[in-house]
C-alpha cells in the first residue's frame, strides 16, 4: 500500500514539473516571438490556474500577437487571474498599458493602483511610478502624495511646505519655506514669515526672518517688497518699540531691535533711522550688513517729506570717515537747525584728530577747524578717555596751531563741563596738563572744587587757597567731616595762612587737634609749617584755645606709662582752663584728675577734691548740657565709703536715665555694679559670675572714643578677679 500511495505522488511530481517546465517554456517562447507556440504552450496550463501562463495568454490575447485577435475581456481575466495567484509581474505589465494606453484606454487612476499592486507583490523600482501618478490622480499634495516625498530633498521644499499646512507630514511649513528662499524663491519668505512672525515666542521666530531680509530685499520684485511690507504692518508692528519711552503713566517701553528692524522692512521712517545704525555696526543682535543699511538709508531720503534725525543716520557712517563728514556737512547745508544733531554726531571726527589723522576725514584744515568750531564737547558719545586724548592733542601737539586758536573754537571749549572721569583720563597721560585744567576749573565750578579736596594732588595748593568757590560750595552742598572726610581735611589745612600769627592759628590748630586722626588718613599734601613745630604753638594756644588744651592736657594725662606729679598739675590747669574756655571735656577731665590723683595735685589739707570734682562734673553738665560730665557725677556719687541707701538710690535713677540715652561709657558702669559693686550695694559671698559683663567689657578694651574715665573702669574691670577667670 505504501510503495502505491508514494509512487502516486511521484507521478504527481512529474506533472508538476513538467507542467512549469511547459508554462516557463511559454515564456521564452514569446521571448523568441513564437507566439502561437507560446500560447499552445501555455493555454492548458492557464486553464488549470498556473498564473505564469495565465499572464503568458493573458498579454497574447491583449496584444493579439502571432495568429491570435486582440480579445481584451478574455486577455484581462487571464491577467487578473494571474494577479490574484500573486504574480507581480502580471500587476506592472497591466499598470504599464493603462499608463501608456497603448493596449488598454490609458487611465491613471488604474495604472496608479496596479502598480501599488505590483509593488505590494514585490516587484521593486516602481516608486517613483506610483509617486508620479499618485500626484496626476490625487494631486501633488495630497495625503498619499505627501507621505511618498523624501522631507530631506531641499528641491521639494516648496511642496513640503504645502504638505506641511495640511499637516500631512510632520514639522511646522515655516521650515520648508525657509529652506525654498534659501534655494532662490523670495515668496517664501513671505509664507514664511506669515507663520513664524504671528508665534508666542517672537524673539526666537522673528530671527529666522530678520536675518534674510537683506538677501529677500535685494532679490524680490516690487510686488513681493509689498506683500512684506503690508504683512509686518498688519501684525501691528511698527516704530514704537525702537526707543525707550514713556507711556501716559509714567512706564517705559523696552527697546525691541527685532520689531523695529522688521519696521524699518516695512518702511518705517523711524525705524530706518534706528536700525539702518543697527545693520550697519552689527549691533542689538543684527548681523553686520552695510549694504542693506545704506539702502535702507537711500530709500529714507527718497522722500524729503520724512522726518529724518541727522544724529541717527551719522551713526551708520561712523565706520567711513570720508562719508560721515560729507553727510554732515550736507546736513548743516540743508538745514542750519541741524546744528545741535550733527555737533552730537562728531565722535569720528574728533578720533581722527585725537589720532593725529584728520586727513582720513578732512579735506582741508577748514575742515578740522569747522568740526572745533561746532563739536559738542559734552556730547554723551564722547567717552572719558576719548576726551582725554582729543584734549591733550589739542593743548599740546597742536598747541602752535594758529588756525586752531581761533575766537570761535576757544569759545566753543570753554563750553566744556568739569568732569571727573576725563580729567583722571588725562591725568594718566599728562599730570600737569590735568593740574592746569583743575586750576582753572576750582574758580568756577563746584564739582571741581570737591574734586581737588579729594585729589589733592591735582590742583595747585596756593590757587585752591586762592579761590573763592568755597563759601558758594559750601551753601550748594556739606563740606563737614562727616560727609567727605577729605573734603574737610583739606579744607582745614587751608585755614592755615603763611605768616599769619601764631594766635591767629589757634582756631584751626584745636580743630586739627581734634580731627588729627582724619586729616592723617586723608590729606596727603604738604603740612603747614607750624604744626611741624608744635611746641611752639602750644604755649602760644593754651592759654586762648580751649580745644588746644583739652588735647594737651588728654596728651599727659592718657599716656600708657605712669604719669609724675609735675604732669597731673599740668594737666589739670589745662584742663581746668579749657574748662573755663567752654570746651566742656576739659571740665569732665578736671573732674576726672582731681577725683582720680587728688595728692598729686598738691592740694592743702583739710581740702574737700570730692567737691572740687563735682563742681567742674557740674559745670559740665548744667553749663554745657556734656551727657559725659553726669557719668563723671554718676562716679563721684559712688565713690564714697559711706554712701546711703538714699543716695545710692540717686546713683542708680541717673545710671538708668544714662542707658536710657544709650551712652557706651553707662553701660561700662551698669556691667561694674556685676563684677565689682560698690560697698552700699552690700557685700554677697557667692554673687552672679558676671561671664557675660566681663566679655561686654573686653569688647572695649582699645576703644579710643571712650572718655577718660571709662577707659580707667575697663582697664580696672579687666584687672578684677573675675574677669580674668575668663
Amino acid at each position: 500500500m505504501n510503495y502505491l500511495i508514494n509512487g502516486l505522488k511521484y507521478i504527481a511530481f512529474l506533472i508538476f514539473l513538467s507542467g512549469n517546465v511547459i508554462a516557463n517554456d511559454g515564456m521564452k517562447l514569446i521571448n523568441n516571438k513564437d507566439y502561437d507556440g507560446a500560447f499552445r504552450a501555455s493555454y492548458a496550463e492557464a486553464l488549470d490556474g498556473d498564473y505564469i501562463s495565465q499572464y503568458t495568454v493573458g498579454k497574447i490575447l491583449l496584444e493579439g500577437l502571432g495568429t491570435a485577435e486582440p480579445n481584451i475581456n478574455q486577455a484581462m481575466e487571464y491577467l487578473k487571474l494571474s494577479i490574484k495567484a500573486g504574480h507581480g509581474p502580471a500587476a506592472l505589465y497591466v499598470a504599464r498599458q493603462y499608463e501608456s494606453g497603448e493596449f488598454l484606454s490609458k487611465n491613471d487612476a488604474k495604472a496608479l493602483k496596479y502598480y501599488e499592486t505590483a509593488k505590494s507583490l514585490g516587484v521593486s523600482k516602481v516608486n517613483q511610478k506610483i509617486l508620479t501618478l499618485t500626484k496626476l490622480v490625487k494631486g501633488t499634495t495630497s495625503k498619499d502624495a505627501c507621505k511618498q516625498y523624501n522631507v530631506k530633498d531641499p528641491k521639494l521644499s516648496a511642496t513640503l511646505a504645502r504638505c506641511a499646512e495640511k499637516e500631512f507630514i510632520a514639522g511646522p511649513a515655516y521650515k520648508f519655506w525657509l529652506i525654498n528662499f534659501d534655494q532662490g524663491t523670495p515668496e517664501s519668505l513671505i509664507k514664511a514669515a506669515n507663520e513664524l512672525l504671528r508665534q508666542q515666542n517672537f524673539a526666537v521666530a522673528a530671527d529666522k526672518i530678520i536675518n534674510r531680509i537683506p538677501e529677500f530685499t535685494f532679490s524680490a520684485s516690487d510686488e513681493q517688497l509689498s506683500k512684506m511690507q503690508k504683512l509686518i504692518l498688519s501684525l501691528g508692528i511698527d516704530s514704537s518699540t525702537c526707543e525707550a519711552k514713556k507711556n501716559s503713566l509714567g512706564f517705559a517701553n523696552n527697546v525691541d531691535p527685532q520689531r523695529c528692524a522688521l519696521a524699518a522692512a516695512a518702511g518705517e521712517f523711524k525705524a530706518i533711522q534706528n536700525a539702518s545704525s543697527w545693520w550697519m555696526n552689527g549691533e542689538n543682535g543684527l548681523p553686520k550688513n552695510k549694504q542693506y543699511a545704506k539702502y535702507l538709508l537711500d530709500e529714507l531720503q527718497k522722500d524729503p517729506s520724512s522726518p529724518i534725525d541727522p544724529e541717527q543716520i551719522l551713526k551708520n557712517y561712523e565706520g567711513e570717515p570720508r562719508e560721515h563728514w560729507k553727510l554732515a556737512k550736507q546736513f548743516l547745508q540743508d538745514n542750519p537747525l541741524n546744528i545741535d544733531r550733527v555737533s552730537n554726531s562728531l565722535k569720528t571726527e574728533i578720533e581722527l584728530i585725537a589720532e593725529g589723522a584728520a586727513p582720513d576725514f578732512a579735506q582741508n584744515e577748514e575742515d578740522v577747524v569747522k568740526v572745533l568750531e561746532i563739536i559738542n564737547w559734552n556730547s554723551e558719545s564722547l567717552s572719558d578717555q576719548l576726551l582725554a586724548k582729543a584734549l591733550h592733542k589739542l593743548d599740546t601737539d597742536y598747541a602752535d596751531q594758529p588756525l586752531l586758536q581761533n575766537k570761535k573754537i576757544l569759545t566753543n571749549r570753554s563750553k566744556l563741563q568739569f568732569k571727573p572721569g576725563w580729567v583722571l583720563e588725562v591725568a594718566k597721560i599728562d599730570t600737569k596738563l590735568a593740574k592746569k585744567y583743575v586750576d582753572h576749573y576750582i574758580f568756577e565750578d563746584c564739582n571741581a572744587l570737591t574734586f581737588a579736596f579729594e585729589n589733592i594732588s591735582l590742583v595747585t595748593k596756593e590757587k585752591l587757597a586762592d579761590t573763592t568757590m568755597v563759601d558758594e560750595c559750601k551753601a550748594n552742598s556739606s563740606l563737614a567731616a562727616s560727609d567727605n572726610p577729605a573734603r574737610f581735611a583739606i579744607e582745614l589745612m587751608l585755614e592755615f595762612k603763611d605768616g599769619q600769627a601764631l594766635d591767629e592759628q589757634c582756631e584751626p590748630y584745636g580743630k586739627y587737634l581734634r580731627n588729627k586722626k582724619l586729616v592723617s588718613e586723608h590729606f596727603t599734601g604738604i603740612m603747614p609749617p607750624v604744626l611741624l613745630d608744635p611746641y611752639t604753638i602750644n604755649e602760644v594756644c593754651n592759654k586762648v584755645n580751649g580745644n588746644v588744651a583739652y588735647f594737651n592736657a588728654m596728651r599727659l594725662i592718657d599716656k600708657k606709662q605712669s604719669i609724675n606729679s609735675t604732669e597731673t598739675k599740668k594737666s589739670y590747669e589745662l584742663a581746668s582752663v579749657a574748662c573755663d574756655l567752654q570746651t566742656w571735656e576739659g571740665c569732665n577731665l578736671a573732674s576726672y584728675i582731681v577725683n582720680k590723683h587728688p595728692t598729686r595735685l598738691g592740694f592743702p589739707e583739710g581740702t574737700k577734691t570730692n567737691s572740687i570734682a563735682e563742681k567742674y562734673a557740674y559745670i559740665g553738665w548744667e553749663d554745657g548740657k556734656n551727657e559725659v560730665s553726669r557719668l563723671h557725677i554718676y562716679d563721684l556719687m559712688i565713690s564714697g565709703l559711706l554712701v546711703s541707701k538714699k543716695e545710692m538710690a540717686a546713683a542708680d535713677k541717673l545710671l538708668d536715665e544714662l542707658l536710657a540715652k544709650g551712652l557706651l561709657g553707662a553701660e561700662i558702669r551698669n556691667a561694674k555694679l556685676c563684677i565689682s559693686p560698690p560697698l552700699a550695694k552690700g557685700i554677697k559671698l557667692f554673687g552672679p559670675k558676671c561671664r557675660e559683663e566681663c566679655s561686654f567689657v573686653r569688647k572695649h578694651k582699645n576703644n579710643e572714643d571712650l572718655d577718660i574715665g571709662s577707659k580707667d573702669i575697663v582697664k580696672s574691670l579687666l584687672n578684677s578677679k573675675k574677669c580674668r577667670k575668663f
